[in-house]
């Protein structure tokens, strides 16, 4: 049996409808979806009335969502295979973590009749998708919801005994895993760095974009292998840049100012992130140590910002009441 992961991801498009002569169809419309299988070709029109009413009555697509299979191959293997597109159709974005499931449990069945079984799925981190893992896993709840598992198809898990406590909730049995890509993940980290509009405050530091490009002003190209193009906040997929900006030569550099900490930080946990994530030569064991060193700081940055608002919440309320006992002396004088 072949072994398969498959992945989903959305992309902006701009809407647009055209016309196809060789099909007769009209794209660009949201397509119908049954039963989680697109609607191929759904979408024709025999009069210029029943095309009038379909542009008042359908969604315009402003997304594509695109589906991949990439084969899993033995160790053996020289050459790996490049993933293939699965389908590739305009959405609105308008799904529900139920619809999603059933879509997961039909596209398994499908490829199970064709003796190909799925191992896993690929997805973003969008909240409907977390749900639907959270469903069709079982996981962080006492009580079963939802048993999607085979007792012929599913595949057992062994977790230590020292995890089993009160907080970890995960059956043994599980259908298929789930996984984030992480390119996608190192390439939105990134694009938090670069974007004008998001703050990474840490404590008495701030990190910016603006760090590296003082590096690329004063310092020689040599010491940082960096360009203008490699900050285009832009260019949202451009991996290559991940690497370059969080490359120990730039590390390096930055480690030495002391004004940009907080840079610096955020880009070591990119560079344990694409170590963790995306070598291929990398031992299991170092990629579990270096996924934690980014759990753990990311976690106390999170613990940092919300005592940071708690507390700014509270002189910011502190500062209204003073105000209002202003006004009221002043009005009653």
């Amino acid at each position: 049996m072949q072994l398969y992961f498959l992945s989903e991801d959305y992309s902006a498009i701009i809407p647009r409808i055209e016309y196809d002569s060789y099909s007769n169809t009209f794209n660009g419309f949201v397509t119908p979806i049954v039963g989680g299988i697109p609607h191929e070709n759904y979408f024709s029109c025999k009069t210029y009335d029943e095309l009038k009413l379909l542009f008042k009555t359908t969604s315009r697509a402003n997304l594509v969502n695109v589906h991949l299979m990439q084969p899993i191959c033995s160790k053996y293997y020289n050459v790996i295979p490049s993933a293939s597109v699965l389908a590739a159709y305009g959405t609105d974005n308008k799904l529900t973590s139920m619809y999603i499931l059933k879509r997961w449990l039909m596209t398994y069945q499908q490829f199970h009749c064709r003796n190909i079984r799925v191992v896993g799925f690929f997805t973003d981190g969008y909240p409907r998708y977390l749900r639907a893992m959270c469903l069709s896993s079982n996981f962080f709840v006492k009580t079963q919801t939802l048993n999607v598992s085979n007792g012929k198809l599913s595949f057992t898990i062994n977790i230590p005994d020292s995890w089993s406590s009160w907080f970890f909730f995960l059956n043994l049995t599980q259908l298929f895993m789930f996984m984030q890509d992480g390119i996608h993940l190192c390439t939105k980290t990134r694009n938090r760095l670069l974007s004008k509009k998001i703050q990474l405050k840490m404590v008495l530091y701030e990190g910016s974009i603006q760090h590296l490009q003082q590096l690329i002003k004063t310092t020689n190209k040599i010491d940082h292998n960096l360009s203008h193009s490699d900050l285009n906040v832009h260019d949202k997929q451009n991996f290559s840049s991940c690497q370059r900006i969080s490359d120990d030569k730039v590390l390096n550099l930055l480690f030495l100012y002391d004004n940009y900490k907080a840079t610096y930080n955020y880009l070591l946990t990119l560079n344990l992130m694409i170590t963790a994530y995306t070598l291929p030569n990398v031992s299991l064991l170092d990629r579990i140590y270096y996924a934690w060193i980014i759990l753990f700081y990311v976690r106390l940055w999170c613990i940092w910002l919300y005592v940071t608002k708690k507390i700014q919440n509270h002189q910011l309320e502190d500062l209204k009441q003073k105000k209002r006992k202003i006004i009221l002396l002043l009005l009653m004088h």
